[in-house]
């Protein structure tokens, strides 16, 4: 291996970075630094800052990756332009702006809130407006065009309450999975909802969109985050076509909820 990416660094302490630099040195029996292999670090500052438990802004900026004695090794490579919203100036700058501190704010508001464009705000149902039209058509066809639209939520509660109001707006009837637990009490384990675990009760119909949340199969795609358009469910037996990764487009069966 010669190559080591690290994306979303700016998370990453310095700490962690000297580990990472002093387990190759050892495994490799080298003195260079990280074996003298290439570390790409994928770092926007202006982005999610580490996390330190109860700690305030300095000993964020003490922990910082920025602060390792290797920073001197960096050659910084800058991309200069956001592909993801290519055509959309307005917003990109909008963004830059947010993340330089720059933004202007017409409201008065507090130094730490921040004023979001009327563009930007929904004054209607977000599903409707996310999803359109589409949501309600019962083919493979329209469901599959509104597929890569995602609505983030900031909490487990608010997902799960858009998933409940998604799903009663599909056509036809819901089939209702539920999980096995064993050692702990069943009732304690039921009242959980972890990030990236789903509820211990799966409601799904006839174009549901579910993820998988672990590698099943690496041949057939089946693996950790891609998406799986439900096409029918026959006494709890999926069948399915993978909407994105390299099987894209290929079939899906199983005898379980997928995103298990």
């Amino acid at each position: 291996t010669h190559l080591l990416i690290i994306d979303e660094a700016s998370v990453l302490s310095y700490n962690a970075l000297r580990v990472i630099d002093v387990l190759l040195r050892q495994i490799m029996n080298s003195p260079r630094p990280f074996d003298g292999k290439v570390l790409l670090l994928g770092i926007d500052f202006r982005h999610t800052a580490l996390v330190i438990p109860r700690g305030f802004n300095a000993a964020v900026i003490e922990s910082s990756i920025k602060q390792s004695p290797l920073w001197h090794f960096v050659t910084k490579l800058s991309l200069t332009e956001n592909m993801r919203i290519t055509g959309q100036d307005d917003f990109n700058k909008w963004l830059l702006a947010v993340g330089n501190g720059t933004l202007s704010n017409n409201e008065g508001l507090e130094e730490n809130l921040i004023e979001i464009p009327q563009n930007m705000v929904s004054t209607n149902n977000i599903i409707r407006e996310v999803l359109g039209k589409e949501l309600l058509l019962d083919n493979d066809e329209a469901v599959e065009r509104v597929s890569s639209t995602i609505i983030l939520t900031p909490k487990n509660k608010d997902y799960l309450h858009i998933n409940t109001d998604i799903m009663s707006l599909l056509p036809g009837e819901a089939t209702i999975c539920r999980n096995v637990d064993t050692i702990v009490e069943v009732e304690f384990l039921n009242s959980l909802t972890l990030s990236g675990m789903p509820p211990h009760i799966l409601t799904l119909k006839r174009h549901s969109i579910v993820m998988l949340l672990r590698t099943l199969n690496l041949m057939t795609g089946l693996l950790n985050r891609i998406r799986i358009l439900v096409l029918s469910i026959k006494d709890l037996f999926i069948h399915g076509k993978i909407l994105s990764g390299s099987k894209k487009g290929g079939l899906y069966s199983a005898h379980q909820p997928a995103s298990q």
